[in-house]
């Protein structure tokens, strides 16, 4: 009986010994979680004390991509925004723009490493940080010269980065007229989007295209993005057409992706 009753004794200790690793291993994991939250919420209000960003209402010097009289008059007062990088580049000589999303908390420079790995663990100043940074893809032109140019960023909890990439999926996000637009401001130019295609799937590198060999294969990419739209909006996409695309993670096995086409921009 005295040696059953070590046994269990013994394995009782084992149990809890098993569920304190586990307990001060979620606790770590929680507090690292915390700091980098704190320091990516610094980061963010250190640059936007050290930032000018400008509202463009349309003038004459503003292109249309569709220059149909109907278009212009859809498009004619939606703006764009420029921004001063002076600053920005002093704190990071990698930083390639700013990108702005309607309706979500999407307000940030991005940037654009020589992989796509560093800043999936590296914030805006370069320093380690878990939530990483919103960065272009490494393989894209940093001026938006690619058929389809495309941003990443993590979906965090705390509704950083690309956190509240998701509202755009939300009921009545698009109705808003305002909610339908994307900015970007570079050094070189100012562009304006319309999001025409919206979803959540299952982990994919199918999207992920940055040219085309000919039209039809451009064709043929920008209908299978817009046949999976799942959002109550009609824009319709030409193989000449270049767009914009965001990726986030919605969770391990889905992910949250949008589309946008290029509608407007002004040469700096």
């Amino acid at each position: 009986m005295k040696k059953k009753k070590r046994l269990r004794l013994k394995k009782r200790n084992v149990l809890l010994l098993i569920l304190l690793a586990i307990f001060a291993y979620s606790l770590v994991n929680v507090l690292i979680w915390l700091k980098n939250s704190y320091d990516t919420k610094k980061n963010i209000d250190t640059i936007y004390k050290s930032t000018k960003i400008n509202i463009i209402k349309d003038d004459d010097n503003i292109k249309y991509v569709n220059e149909d009289p109907d278009y212009y008059h859809l498009y004619k007062d939606v703006e764009l925004i420029t921004v001063d990088f002076d600053e920005l580049l002093k704190i990071n000589n990698e930083t390639k723009g700013w990108l702005k999303v309607n309706g979500t908390n999407i307000n940030y420079p991005f940037v654009q490493g020589i992989n796509n790995d560093f800043y999936l663990t590296h914030t805006f100043d370069k320093k380690w940080n878990g939530g990483g940074w919103v960065f272009m893809d490494y393989r894209n032109d940093p001026n938006f010269g690619d058929q389809n140019t495309i941003i990443y960023g993590h979906g965090r909890q705390d509704k950083t980065i690309f956190g509240t990439l998701g509202n755009v999926l939300e009921a009545g996000y698009i109705e808003k007229v305002e909610n339908q637009f994307i900015m970007t401001s570079t050094p070189t130019v100012n562009m304006t989007w319309q999001i025409f295609s919206a979803y959540k799937i299952p982990n994919t590198a199918d999207y992920l295209s940055i040219n085309f060999t000919n039209e039809r294969e451009a064709e043929k990419f920008f209908n299978k993005l817009k046949k999976r739209n799942e959002i109550n909006i009609d824009v319709p996409i030409y193989a000449s057409d270049r767009i914009l695309t965001l990726s986030t993670c919605y969770n391990n096995d889905i992910k949250i992706v949008v589309h946008a086409k290029l509608v407007k921009y002004l040469e700096r």
